[in-house]
């Protein structure tokens, strides 16, 4: 109501002001005269939004236009709106008209002057008119271009009363004669500018004889038109001789002739001239009278001294058009699928489209085979004609424009036909082609420019000519030239004597290495493709140009090249198709993603010898034969966060949908975007495929539901149809979730109002609407097995079934409801091959219950941290699939074990989704990445460690202490296989982990408080272990003093306690909230400890008295550290400030502002004279003396904390973890290596005192142990 009120007053207000004024006659008029018009041409949503934007019209005008439910009502409806409105709002309208693509409509309503002398033709009069001129009638099939004939039209209007030219040029068939006899035949044209009449005259290719034939027939039937005129004004009959006129001799004679006859008795005559090819002809034709002119060759005109008004006409016309045309030959009301892919192949063109549609009417039972006849080029010499076209078949008319050619012009043209469809060309592609000069090229393009037998276009940026060629004119070209492989290989060795046969120094010119496999393939030059596609110096150059989505295109599409190299073959495209997120970022390495390949690998070898001869840091995963990899293919489809993927039926395709606002469907195989669809202001949330993929079904947030007709030709992919209907009008209400039932007769939504949306989808129509839950609904499903079941799943804890009666009138009743959660349920499936199962997931589990007897099953449990976000169970029913917040795809089987856990995003995982054979599962992230796993084996052996680990050296080998994923404490040399302890489950997590300097003490601290010591003997052996009952809370830091085995374990409950061997522990009590850090200096006499109650503190180890507390920080205290000469203090905290502090008296020295987040971690440099730090977003800083000397940015990832940092002993480079292990150079000379890790984040990195290794462990539980190369 109150809306409506609004609604009203705005009304109200906008009308007292437009009224002010009323608006002249004239323009009423002008609205009035192009009325039909602009219901022809104006698309309503091009105006509507600026008109209302503008205050041109009300929201209650713009509900109005809206609420008519056909596109020529809109239009209508506007028109009616703006002529009440007044002066202002039309003022208003021609202004958007002008900035919206609509000049002529605009031009012609500003101009427009009622003229009430003029007498109006009738229909009658009109048509003796075209009859009497010769003006071709509508062709079969006929489809009106209204904005193309308005354009013409006002035109033609602009030379009434002065003699001028307008000319129409566009490539042969594209529609050119049609749209001059349409814009004449007009009765206001012939009533108000040509008088006179029309006489057409069809042209085409003349020479001089046949050019004076053309101009005396014309000078004959003036000379009788005139005759007729006189006999009609005058009683007087015209003498014998007037009758018998001699005809003009020569075509000199006949142009002054025909001024003099037309000048003094045809002043409003319009005489079109058709087929136009020469020059000549314009200047034989130049009589001073109004010229309507159809060419294929603009350059005709250059003779005429007159003002020329040039129209272009497209060579195709709008897929709508395109597909009226198609209805209109064939008398088909309802067009199969595969007409849209026929429009697409013709590209719109409308002789071709008149052609096909000639032969479907013939034989309407083939249009899948003249598609593939289209598809396979094999249509350009087979099409016929169609009634009222002037050539034989369409390799006959686009013969003409060829033939026109000299022969030298003819040869370069023919030269085309080795470049693929609807490819740009750069003029300095075919400067190379030819070996000749820049402006030669441009010239010879330029003249083939004027004759419509390319498309030239000046690229601002580039500052350069590109050209094109249409498909058709392609196609001819192919079927013409007989000699294609030999000019591909003329054109390659162009290209290779310029590179000296050295494809990684081929420079790039904007075209050669987007399609060199193409024409190496063409040239039959395979080895080529063979000897560089597995060198990696050469991928490496080629991703640089063309991008690793290309690159695996080409692995792909000639995979039959590589037969007889099938092993490299499978590693380069597995090393390309796992890494095709990294390395579309410039952060990463080539050389250093192929280090991390297999080390059995070619990949590996081919890295490992390019690193040992560039200068810079490379490092070797000594381990990383121990890690096993689940990944297949990682895909970055959209530009935002992959919101939601789903498998077709057979697995081939998969469609998935972005906060881009477009959905994609794309080929699991080779990852190639098949075709997307723009979803408008709002993203799509689900995109699934029926059960026989012919048709997509998108759902967006704003309740618009889509059903897209798909077709798929070959390697080629068809959107063939749309279909739209808004389920909700309930603008609060956000969509939540869609299914389709098994039949695919029914599509479900669900939205946050708890309202749940039936649809038939045969009539797409909202058969019912239905109050499921009283809180937000999160998702829904369809039975597999009974269609007519679907579950439905709340914020309101509950999961509820319910049965959809298909009827008269749909009803929707409530079968059975679960309760066993105890919070919101954010996802529930369906279990296949069972008749009741259906697993729901709340927070931290995922429960398996019967639906018949209300019973749980099984428990599926994540640790308490990680959010199960969706699931998903494969088809066999033996496992559930879900995508969690802590980045990771975990599995188990449905006895609740967990199984598998794929890691490798970086942000939350939206969605998983298993394919048809359970062998593959589909995950979706926020951020941006879709990525396949394999479950068809999975080690569920693998030991995995937590981030909390330490690392000592000790005779030439490395020993880590860390936690498993089963909390058990372990201690292995070089690597998991390694194990040289493990203790039993622990009762709580492990947090912490530390070892002595000497490698002979080993503890940990557990979240429960406990604490445990484990004594090593030189051989490794266990000698003691044994509990310490510090009675804390959830220990969070341990640290070894440097000399003496101290141990300080600092705990959550604010205390830190020192444990100084045997039975003597000391505790430190003054902090009031958790104690995060600690580090013992002064000779393990000092202990400086960081807390979350802002401070720092520094104790008397002896005797545990606090020395002094660093106070100045307003946030949590994350690190600390004490410089090497033991005179400054560091502190880094929340509040994004970094604080040096004497270390004599705890007085704050410097206090470094400037990062933009958390700052998460410190570190001095080895000499002291430098500090470093990190933040949150990503960005190191490096301080000298209180001041900034350089800062870093990590990159733009959706966790790029700086968890931690370390100088080098030079102090020369600085190593960092956080979603990656990435090494700086101080000074910044160098630019810095990035190590990718599996998991989305780290926490520590250890270095060694030379810097040549490295460990950390991530998020993922694996274990990277690095050396420098």
């Amino acid at each position: 109501m109150m809306l409506m009120q609004n609604i009203s007053v705005e009304h109200s207000l906008v009308t007292s002001n437009h009224r002010e004024l009323t608006m002249d006659a004239n323009s009423r008029n002008a609205l009035r005269k192009y009325r039909q018009e602009l219901i022809e041409c104006l698309q309503i949503e091009d105006v509507l939004d600026p008109l209302y934007a503008k205050r041109a019209i009300t929201t209650f005008d713009m509900q109005k236009v809206r609420n008519k439910p056909m596109p020529y009502q809109q239009v209508s409806t506007l028109v009616d709106t703006i002529r009440i409105r007044g002066p202002k709002s039309y003022q208003i309208f021609l202004q958007v008209l002008q900035e919206n693509g609509y000049e002529f409509i605009a031009s012609a309503l500003i101009t427009f002057k009622e003229d009430s002398s003029v007498r109006t033709l009738t229909d009658a009069e009109v048509q003796t008119i075209l009859l009497d001129g010769g003006v071709p009638s509508r062709p079969l099939g006929f489809v009106n271009r209204p904005k193309l004939v308005m354009q013409i039209r006002e035109a033609l209007r602009s030379i009434k009363g002065k003699h001028g030219w307008i000319v129409l040029h566009g490539m042969g068939g594209c529609g050119k004669s049609v749209l001059a006899a349409e814009a004449v035949r007009d009765t206001r044209i012939l009533s108000e500018a040509f008088t006179g009449g029309v006489i057409w005259c069809s042209i085409g290719q003349v020479d001089r004889s046949k050019l004076l034939i053309k101009l005396q027939n014309l000078f004959v039937r003036l000379e009788e038109l005139h005759a007729s005129m006189w006999q009609e004004d005058s009683d007087d009959v015209l003498p014998d001789e007037a009758h018998c006129t001699r005809k003009p001799t020569n075509i000199e004679e006949a142009r002054d002739r025909l001024r003099s006859l037309v000048g003094h008795n045809f002043p409003s005559l319009l005489i079109v001239l058709d087929d136009v090819w020469s020059s000549e002809v314009v200047r034989a034709f130049d009589i001073q009278c109004h010229m309507l002119v159809t060419t294929r060759d603009r350059g005709v005109m250059d003779v005429v001294s007159d003002t020329v008004s040039e129209i272009p006409i497209k060579p195709g016309v709008e897929e709508d058009v395109a597909l009226n045309i198609l209805k209109g030959i064939t008398h088909t009301s309802i067009l199969p699928a595969e007409a849209t892919a026929i429009v697409r192949e013709c590209k719109g063109s409308p002789i071709t489209l008149a052609m096909v549609g000639s032969l479907l009417k013939e034989h309407p039972r083939r249009w899948s085979y003249y598609l593939q006849s289209l598809k396979n080029r094999k249509f350009i010499s087979r099409v016929r004609k169609p009634t009222c076209y002037q050539y034989e078949t369409l390799e006959e008319a686009l013969k003409m424009s060829v033939n026109s050619l000299d022969e030298a012009t003819r040869e370069k043209y023919y030269d085309l036909a080795i470049f693929e469809d609807d490819v740009s060309l750069p003029a300095k592609v075919l400067q190379v082609y030819w070996g000749a000069e820049i402006e030669d090229v441009e010239d010879l393009m330029s003249e083939l420019s004027k004759k419509w037998l390319i498309k030239e276009e000046w690229n601002e940026s580039r500052k350069e000519y590109f050209y094109s060629i249409h498909d058709l004119l392609l196609d001819f070209l192919r079927e013409t030239v007989d000699n294609l492989q030999v000019r591909h290989g003329q054109f390659l060795n162009q290209y290779l004597k310029a590179c000296h046969s050295d494809l990684r120094r081929l420079a790039d010119d904007g075209y050669i290495f987007l399609y060199l496999t193409y024409h190496l393939n063409a040239a039959n030059r395979g080895e080529l493709i063979k000897r560089h596609w597995l060198d990696l110096e050469f991928i490496q150059v080629y991703i640089g140009h063309v991008g690793a989505p290309m690159l695996l295109h080409d692995y792909t599409k000639y995979e039959a090249i590589f037969h007889d190299e099938r092993q490299r073959w499978n590693e380069f495209r597995y090393f390309v198709s796992t890494n095709v997120h990294r390395l579309a970022e410039s952060v990463y390495d080539l050389v250093q993603l192929a280090l991390c390949q297999p080390q059995d690998s070619t990949v590996y070898r081919q890295a490992c010898a390019i690193a040992s001869r560039k200068k810079g840091f490379y490092f070797d995963w000594t381990n990383r034969h121990l890690v096993p990899s689940s990944c297949l293919q990682t895909s970055k489809m959209h530009s935002g966060a992959a919101l939601f993927a789903s498998f077709s039926t057979d697995g081939s395709m998969a469609a998935s949908c972005g906060s881009d606002k477009v959905v994609k469907i794309w080929s699991v195989h080779s990852a190639d975007e098949l075709t997307e669809i723009t979803t408008g202001s709002s993203h799509a949330i689900r995109c699934r495929f029926s059960s026989d993929d012919r048709t997509l079904f998108v759902v967006t947030e704003d309740g618009r539901f889509s059903q897209y007709g798909l077709l798929q030709v070959d390697d080629d992919f068809y959107v063939t149809a749309k279909s739209e209907l808004k389920v909700s009008e309930d603008r609060f209400a956000e969509v939540q979730d869609m299914t389709i039932s098994s039949d695919d007769s029914f599509a479900c939504f669900v939205d946050t109002k708890g309202f749940l949306h039936l649809v038939d989808t045969a009539q797409n129509k909202l058969s019912h609407k239905h109050r499921c839950h009283e809180t937000a609904i999160n998702c829904c499903q369809f039975s597999p097995k009974e269609k007519d079941l679907v579950l439905t799943a709340s914020n309101d804890s509950i999961v509820k079934l319910w049965r959809v009666h298909a009827s008269t009138e749909m009803a929707i009743l409530l079968v059975t409801e679960y309760s066993g959660h105890s919070a919101e349920v954010v996802s529930a499936i369906f279990i296949p091959n069972s008749s009741s199962l259906v697993a729901s997931a709340s927070d931290y589990q995922i429960h398996i219950w019967n639906y018949v007897s209300g019973e749980m099953l099984q428990c599926c449990e994540t640790k308490k941290v990680e959010t199960v976000l969706n699931i998903s169970a494969s088809s066999d029913g033996k496992y559930l699939a879900g995508g969690i917040s802590n980045f990771t795809v975990q599995v188990w089987s449905l006895n609740g074990k967990l199984v598998a856990v794929h890691q490798g995003h970086a942000g939350w995982v939206y969605h998983v989704e298993f394919d048809r054979s359970s062998s593959r599962i589909m995950s979706s992230s926020d951020d941006g990445t879709i990525m396949m796993w394999n479950h068809s084996d999975f080690d569920e052996t693998t030991i995995k460690l937590k981030r909390d680990f330490a690392v000592r050296e000790r005779q030439g080998h490395l020993l880590i202490a860390a936690s498993d994923q089963n909390d058990s404490f372990r201690i292995v040399r070089d690597s998991v296989r390694d194990i040289v302890y493990t203790s039993v489950q622990q009762k709580s997590r492990i947090r912490c982990c530390g070892i002595s300097p000497d490698t002979s003490l080993f503890a940990f601290g557990c979240d429960d408080g406990l604490a445990q010591l484990l004594r090593l003997s030189p051989d490794l052996d266990v000698m003691a272990e044994f509990q310490l009952n510090l009675q804390q809370e959830s220990i969070r830091w341990c640290r070894f003093s440097s000399t003496k085995n101290y141990v300080a374990f600092c705990s959550a409950d604010s205390t830190v306690v020192i444990w100084k061997g045997d039975d003597e522990t000391m505790v430190l009590q003054d902090h009031t909230d958790v104690v995060h850090r600690c580090k013992f200096f002064d000779n393990d006499s000092k202990l400086l400890t960081a807390s979350y109650d802002a401070t720092l503190k520094v104790w008397d180890v002896a005797t545990g008295v606090c020395l002094y507390t660093c106070q100045g920080h307003t946030e949590w205290v994350l690190d600390c550290d004490v410089s090497l000469d033991e005179k400054m203090l560091a502190s880094s905290s929340a509040d994004k400030l970094v604080k040096v502090w004497d270390a004599r008296d705890g007085r704050m020295i410097y206090c470094l502002s400037g990062h933009r987040d958390c700052v998460r971690s410190c570190r001095f440099a080895p000499d002291s004279s430098l500090l470093a730090s990190g933040d949150d977003l990503g960005e190191i800083r490096i301080w000298r003396d209180g001041s900034l000397v350089r800062s870093f940015a990590e990159n733009t990832a959706i966790f790029s904390w700086v968890t931690d940092l370390s100088f080098s002993q030079d102090c020369r480079h600085v190593v960092s973890v956080s979603n990656n292990i990435k090494w700086w150079s101080v000074d910044g000379t160098q630019p810095p290596r990035t190590f990718p890790i599996l998991g989305s984040h780290a926490r520590f990195v250890w270095h060694n005192a030379d810097f040549t290794s490295f460990i950390t462990v991530d998020n993922a539980g694996v274990l990277y142990i690095l050396k420098q190369l």
